[in-house]
């Protein structure tokens, strides 16, 4: 992995290295963001038009209804433990 390959070069001591997958509710992660509605339309139409193999890692869930709406998405986070020698 890049980031344990960066951690090491740069003199520190690697310990734990965990990926583990995180749910975002979309509507609180644009408001945090201090997204625009314009921007949080375009993202939504992106998930909208987006091919499948595309969107699939994000796990996008969707609001039942006639518009769609972006209601969570999924990413992969790395929690790492490193520390300097001595």
């Amino acid at each position: 992995m890049e980031w344990e390959t960066l951690i090491v070069d740069a003199g520190l001591t690697l310990s734990v290295a965990e990926s583990f997958r995180k749910r975002h509710d979309f509507d609180d992660w644009t408001t945090r963001s201090r997204v625009s509605p314009a921007i949080r339309e375009d993202l939504e139409q992106m998930g909208v038009r987006a091919e499948p193999a595309i969107v699939a890692p994000f796990a996008l869930e969707w609001a039942s209804g006639g518009n769609p709406r972006l209601v969570a998405f999924a990413d992969t986070k790395t929690l790492f433990l490193a520390s300097k020698p001595g």
